[in-house]
């Protein structure tokens, strides 16, 4: 099983992968497709930076949008990239940083918009969603070869205990269906068919 210490030093490592893949994402390739069905690229990145800060928010213990879909929030956030996705990415993920690594963060109660849950748990899911997004990006963009295998064993045992049953549903929101990997499978196309990707 996984240490705290072992999920942060992953989460410092997520950071750092994500960070090369938006940095090697085209202006051309912001309006392409992505394994999340209803976004495109600019739309997923907006997402990524948007967790970022609602996560920096709930570690605050500052109110955080409730009651709306990815797509509504995406929406709310309006041009949170500006012409820099690259700055906006690093600047959220740093806030998000400093507030999983403030003293006793891990232990308190973190309100999130689908539950209250101990901040250890909030960085469990910040994880396998950082992971999970930095997949899409690089599927869709062609950087697979950017990543980091071990963050996706670390990834696939976090979502395991996290993506239960009744988070399942047809429209993948949050998650679709599990998906079949085949044998032999790569560790990111096992991770991917979990979380109900075609790999």
């Amino acid at each position: 099983m996984e240490t705290r210490t072992d999920i942060g030093a992953a989460y410092v490592r997520a950071i750092e992968q994500a960070t090369r893949v938006v940095q090697g994402i085209r202006p051309d390739q912001l309006e392409s497709a992505t394994p999340c069905r209803e976004w495109n690229t600019r739309q997923l990145l907006t997402h990524l930076v948007g967790s970022n800060l609602m996560m920096a928010a709930a570690g605050a213990g500052k109110p955080v949008p409730t009651g709306m879909s990815g797509t509504e929030h995406i929406a709310q956030m309006g041009d949170a990239l500006g012409d820099d996705p690259v700055g906006a990415y690093r600047s959220a993920s740093s806030e998000a940083l400093a507030a999983f690594t403030a003293p006793g963060a891990l232990d308190r109660t973190w309100k999130l918009p689908f539950a209250e849950v101990p901040g250890a748990v909030a960085l469990n899911i910040h994880v396998m969603e950082t992971v999970a997004h930095t997949w899409d990006l690089a599927k869709c963009t062609g950087q697979l070869d950017k990543l980091d295998p071990a963050l996706a064993e670390t990834s696939t045992a976090l979502a395991q205990g996290i993506v239960q049953p009744q988070f399942r549903n047809d429209k993948g929101d949050p998650f679709a269906a599990e998906v079949a990997a085949p044998a032999g499978a790569a560790a990111y196309d096992r991770f991917a068919a979990f979380l109900g990707r075609t790999p």
